[in-house]
Parts: C-alpha cells; sequence; structure tokens
C-alpha cells in the first residue's frame, strides 16, 4: 500500500466544506487535491496536473488535462494563462466539470483520517464523513460547549466524568446540581446549607446560612412585640381616662351652683384628652394589622371588604381609589403596595376595575438596584371552585419614573387601567360575601442579595 502524498508532495491543507458541491464541513480541502491515505495508489489519471495531488472536484480542459478546481482557478487567475502539462492556451469557457472522473474518484478506499489515533477502518472517500460521525478514534470539541479541549470521540465519557471542569457536580451541603465552575462561589454566597458563624457570636460554633437569615426574622417579632406592648399601655390609659371622665359627669350632674362651670371646663379638657388617645390608639391599631399583614416574599394577597359600599363611594367621587398594605421582596428588599380603583381611571372609567402597582420609599432603598426591574404579576383571584383567575403581567420599563428611587413617600402607579371589566367581575364568582381578594407577585428569583 502506497500512501499518495508520497508520490504528490503537497504542503498540509484545511478541510472545510464546499457550498459548490454540497459536501459536508470539514471534508474538501481549501486548496489542491486529497491528502487522504489510500489503500492502493491512485492511477496518474486521478491526479491533479498542477499539485499532483488526487483530483478534488475535477475540471478538464480542452486540451484533455485534469486538475483540481482551486488550481485551475488559480491558474486561470493569472494573465494568458497556459496548461502547465502542454502549454496550450486556456480559455475558461471551455474548462468543464469532469463528473465520471469525480465519481470514479470518490469510490476509491482510503483509510479513516483518524489513522494516526488508532482507527484501521477501510472506506470509499465518498463514505468518510458519515464514518467520521461515528469514528471512536475521531477528535471532537467537548460537548458541554463551554470547555475549549478536544479529545477522540470515546473519551468523551471519561472527559465528562472526571476531567472537564464544567462538568455537573452536586454541592454537598444542600444537594443541588451546578457546573464544577462555579461550584465554590456558590458556597461562598448562596448555599443556604452551607456552615457560617453565628452573627450574635453564640456558643454554636457553625449554622447552616438558612438560619441566619432567622436573626432578621427575630429582630421583626421583637419590633412586633414592643408595638404591642405600646398598645395595651394606651389601652389602659383610655380606660382609666373613661373612668375619670364617668367620674366628673357624676359630679357634675349632682352640682347645681357656682363649681358647674369649673367641672365643665374640667369636663372638656378630660374629653379632648380622651380624643388625642383615641387618634394614637387608632394610629397603633393600623400600625399592628400592617405589621401583622406584611409580606416579605414578593407576594401580596388583598383581602377588599364592603366590595358594594366601596364601589358606591368611589362612583360618588368620594373615596376614588384604596391603598393596599405594603408588602416587601424581602427583609431588606423593596417596599411595594398595590392601588385600586372600583369604578376604573383613566379609560376604564365607569366600566372597569382598574388595577395598579406602585413602588414605595422603604429603609434599605440605598442598598438595592435601581431602576426597579422585576416582573410583576397582577391577578383577581376566583373564589369559585373552577379558580379561573383573571391576570396579566409586566417588565417595568426602566425609563419610566415609576421605577426609579422613590424621593417621595411612593412613586407613580403604574399598571392597567382596563385589567377586568364590571360585568366579567360582577358576573362571575370573584365576588363572595361582598368581599374581593387581589393578589400581586414580584418575581425575586434574579434578586441579589443586599
Amino acid at each position: 500500500f502506497i500512501d499518495v502524498p508520497a508520490i504528490c508532495p503537497r504542503p498540509p491543507e484545511v478541510w472545510v466544506c464546499s457550498v459548490r458541491s454540497g459536501a459536508p464541513a470539514g471534508f474538501l480541502p481549501v486548496r489542491g487535491g486529497f491528502r487522504d491515505h489510500f489503500v492502493e495508489a491512485p492511477e496518474a489519471k486521478y491526479c491533479c496536473e498542477a499539485c499532483r495531488l488526487v483530483l478534488c472536484q475535477p475540471r478538464q480542459t480542452e486540451c484533455g488535462h485534469r486538475f483540481c478546481y482551486s488550481c485551475i482557478n488559480d491558474i486561470l487567475s493569472c494573465p494568458n494563462p497556459v496548461c502547465p502539462a502542454d502549454m496550450e492556451p486556456l480559455f475558461k469557457d471551455k474548462i468543464f466539470r469532469d463528473v465520471c472522473c469525480h465519481r470514479e474518484i470518490m469510490a476509491l478506499k482510503v483509510y479513516c483520517r483518524s489513522e494516526a489515533n488508532g482507527c484501521q477502518e477501510q472506506m470509499s472517500l465518498q463514505q468518510i464523513p458519515d464514518h467520521l460521525n461515528v469514528c471512536p478514534f475521531f477528535e471532537v470539541p467537548c460537548p458541554l460547549g463551554k470547555c475549549k479541549e478536544r479529545m477522540m470521540r470515546k473519551e468523551i465519557p471519561e472527559h465528562l466524568a472526571w476531567k472537564c471542569k464544567y462538568r455537573e457536580s452536586t454541592c454537598e451541603f444542600c444537594k443541588n446540581k451546578m457546573p464544577l465552575t462555579e461550584l465554590q462561589k456558590h458556597k461562598e454566597t448562596v448555599c443556604p446549607a452551607f456552615p457560617v458563624s453565628c452573627p450574635n457570636h453564640c456558643t454554636s460554633s457553625s449554622l447552616p446560612r438558612s438560619e441566619k437569615l432567622m436573626s432578621s426574622h427575630t429582630e421583626k417579632l421583637l419590633e412586633l412585640e414592643l408595638e404591642l406592648r405600646s398598645l395595651r399601655q394606651l389601652r389602659d390609659e383610655m380606660e382609666s381616662l373613661r373612668g375619670t371622665l364617668d367620674t366628673v359627669r357624676t359630679r357634675l350632674s349632682a352640682l347645681e351652683q357656682g363649681g358647674r362651670a369649673s367641672l365643665e371646663t374640667q369636663l372638656n379638657r378630660h374629653d379632648d384628652m380622651l380624643s388625642v388617645h383615641e387618634i394614637r390608639l387608632a394610629d397603633m391599631d393600623l400600625r399592628f394589622q400592617v405589621l401583622e399583614t406584611a409580606s416579605y416574599n414578593g407576594t401580596l394577597i388583598w383581602k377588599i371588604r364592603d366590595y358594594k359600599r366601596r364601589k358606591q363611594d368611589a362612583v360618588a367621587g368620594k373615596t376614588l381609589s384604596l391603598y393596599s398594605q405594603p408588602f416587601y421582596t424581602g427583609y431588606f428588599g423593596y417596599k411595594m403596595c398595590a392601588r385600586v380603583y372600583l369604578n376604573g381611571d383613566g379609560m376604564g372609567k365607569g366600566t372597569h376595575l382598574s388595577l395598579f402597582f406602585v413602588v414605595m420609599r422603604g429603609e434599605y432603598d440605598a442598598l438595592l438596584p435601581w431602576p426597579f426591574k422585576q416582573k410583576v404579576t397582577l391577578m383577581l383571584m376566583d373564589q369559585g371552585p373552577s379558580r379561573k383567575h383573571l391576570g396579566d403581567a409586566f417588565k417595568p420599563d426602566p425609563s419610566s419614573s415609576s421605577f426609579r428611587r422613590p424621593v417621595a413617600e411612593m412613586n407613580i402607579a403604574s399598571g392597567c387601567p382596563l385589567f377586568v371589566s364590571q360585568s366579567v367581575l360582577e358576573s362571575g364568582t370573584y365576588i363572595k360575601d361582598d368581599t374581593i381578594f387581589i393578589k400581586v407577585t414580584v418575581d425575586t428569583s434574579d434578586l441579589p442579595e443586599p
């Protein structure tokens, strides 16, 4: 057996896809002929007169000599081209494809191009692409894409199991799977089960990172307990004032003479003090309700009672809109609320329920990324057995002032003036016991920790 390159020497070529012949990528050389290791030495008629390699896409001249397609193009690009075999002048319009010769060459037997790697298969030149697609000795890139290493196809399982730095690995603490290159960063930053030191320097040597969040929750509960303590104290003071007021009224009714004016003044003063304490009590009660119903996972469930009365107030212009209690994307996240117009707003006034989303000024805004970019989903909950909730979602416009860092108590609301028609709302099972439920969900999956 004789290797053709030993007969027709030629500098190594690059293999590429040929658009003209429809050959697969990597099969045809860029320039010149085939340099494959042929089982038997090809006949001279199959060799190019210019490069002396086996013809690639053969072309025949008027004088009967054969050339590779790229070789004849190089010759024709010269002024006054001539055939190098007999020095006859060449004309482009008298050169044709030699289909028969091409078919015979593609049937010649060759060794696999991965022979140097150990493959001993023999096949026709035309069968090389199909063989290389399955050859275990053919060099291929890592199937994961990010890895730049090349290997024989048969080495892929071992590479993916032990060598590739992008192979899938499992966190030993939380058991989540991820590329090996991300494992260390995952442990150091977000792994919920990774052991960390207690922030309060207690006797526990290490705790899972998720338990560290419990300290924040404990702080919130402590704040709530302090608010409750103040509320109880105010209630005790109010009961004491009511007892004093009843005593004064009894004495006033018994007096008919001179001291009546003085007692009336004292009674008025106690009435004023009682009004102030009742206002403070109502304020503390409201703050307690907000703390009790606050959500810190980006989801708001808003229960709106007395729907008919509230809608009549909106129609009459008394109370056009209602605000929900605030909710948060996390203990140190964005502060938000919802705003609803039961009789509609703008294009929906008088025909629709309008629902909007509002970004509020929060305590930790300086640590958060701005503008606000999280996906928002608005939903009217179906209270019937079919649970056909009505919803809409949007991604905030970064250029809108509604999603920049608030400088006032809250930004301009943004949402859906035509969220749901009043006919659909009032004819279905969305209202039950004169109550509706509205759900707002903010996507927190890609939020970084502050």
